[in-house]
């Protein structure tokens, strides 16, 4: 198969993947609201998904070193797509939430495999030279398909019964798994490395830390922006109740997030490496902000702008932290690092989430906003005080010596 050729399939393929996987947290989210009443049931559950990708990192980096990279993303994506299949017909048959909570957690662990096997591709359908192209685009596309992920899956909800928005999603999947399995072509993957040489790259990266102790603030800071889009798949539902939106209602709310990551794709898509600091000095507070408007005023326009200061936000930040991490590490230690970085998402999430859901159910909307307004300004605060002590050398110090 041509470089070329690969490089569209594998592109499209996981395009197709992630609009599945954008969908499926709100899915979930919508039905067990709708069927429970219950944000705070939710909340712990993506928190607990999130502490399940720490075993499925685990898994991902022990498999991956032994298994073909494609094999893997399409075993992964086959279990993970037949089982929301099957969820969903099952909920359509008048099955309890249990069947979805399971498949929900499965999913999790799931998750994080095929993210890794993903990565490891890029190396596999272009030459190095093509590397931050691909890259690039691969980054630019998840933004793209999560959103569309969200606004599918809003649809499906607002014109068919709710188990079809999981239908829905493993249409994405199987699809995606078919898209990528037009790779078997591709060369043979070389042999993997041994258990020894496994666990002399993770000490050599617990050297790296050592050195360049900044970097651990970088990884802090990462979590930012993955915490904001947690935040606001657990506070589409609840929001939308206590403004009675209806159906067209969550297609506002998700609406409004797709606008901010879009405009966020725009802005950042020719920022220069030096200028990216900047956005990390107004992600933070742009998303905080969002949640302030939403604690102070529960309105549909207060909604509709808080929403957008939050998509807009997760990407500006992701974008910024990911394309530094990226620039600063050495070839040989990006795939550790973008690990050690989902690691410390999933330990964040792990303690904010179910906190978080625990306030909406108590306190309400308001509160909860208020208070992860807070939790979200307090990133900008360890950004500051590390800027202060490290000015630049915070973000670039070099992580084992970039290539």
């Amino acid at each position: 198969m041509h470089r070329s050729s690969a490089i569209r399939r594998y592109l499209f393929g996981y395009f197709v993947t992630n609009v599945g996987v954008g969908g499926f947290t709100l899915a979930v989210g919508l039905i067990l609201f709708a069927r429970t009443g219950s944000a705070e049931m939710f909340g712990v559950l993506v928190g607990m998904e999130f502490g399940l990708g720490l075993i499925g990192q685990v898994i991902g980096v022990s498999v991956l070193d032994r298994r073909d990279a494609l094999k893997v993303a399409i075993i992964a994506n086959v279990v993970r797509g037949g089982a929301v299949l099957g969820c969903g017909a099952l909920l359509l048959a008048s099955a309890g939430t249990t069947v979805l909570v399971s498949v929900f957690l499965v999913s999790a662990i799931i998750r994080p495999l095929y993210r890794a096997a993903s990565f490891a591709l890029v190396v596999r359908v272009c030459e190095p030279v093509e590397l931050a192209r691909v890259n690039g685009l691969r980054f630019g596309l998840l933004q793209v398909a999560q959103v569309t992920g969200l606004l599918w899956v809003s649809l499906l909800n607002a014109v068919a019964p709710q188990p079809v928005m999981l239908l829905g999603v493993a249409v994405c999947l199987l699809a995606g798994t078919a898209i990528l399995a037009e790779l078997r072509h591709l060369p043979a993957q070389a042999p993997p490395a041994t258990a020894d040489r496994m666990s002399g790259r993770w000490r050599e990266l617990g050297a790296a830390f050592r050195r360049t102790p900044a970097v651990a603030v970088h990884l802090l800071l990462g979590c930012a922006g993955p915490l904001a889009v947690a935040l606001a798949a657990v506070l589409v539902a609840p929001v939308n109740a206590e403004l009675g939106g209806g159906a067209l209602g969550i297609i506002a709310l998700d609406g409004s997030a797709a606008a901010g990551s879009f405009g966020a794709v725009m802005i950042t898509r020719k920022f220069a490496v030096e200028r990216l600091p900047s956005l990390i000095w107004a992600a933070p507070p742009l998303m905080a902000a969002g949640l302030l408007l939403l604690g102070l005023n529960q309105s549909v326009p207060a909604a509709v702008v808080a929403f957008l200061g939050l998509g807009c936000g997760s990407v500006l930040s992701a974008t910024a932290l990911d394309s530094l991490l990226q620039y600063r590490t050495a070839a040989r230690l990006v795939g550790r690092l973008a690990i050690s970085q989902e690691a410390a998402v999933s330990l964040f999430a792990l303690v904010a989430l179910p906190v978080f859901g625990r306030l909406l159910a108590e306190s309400g909307v308001g509160a909860a906003s208020v208070v992860f307004a807070t939790v979200l300004t307090g990133f900008t605060v360890a950004f500051a005080v590390g800027w202060s002590v490290r000015r630049t050398r915070l973000l670039t110090s070099p992580v084992g010596n970039p290539d």
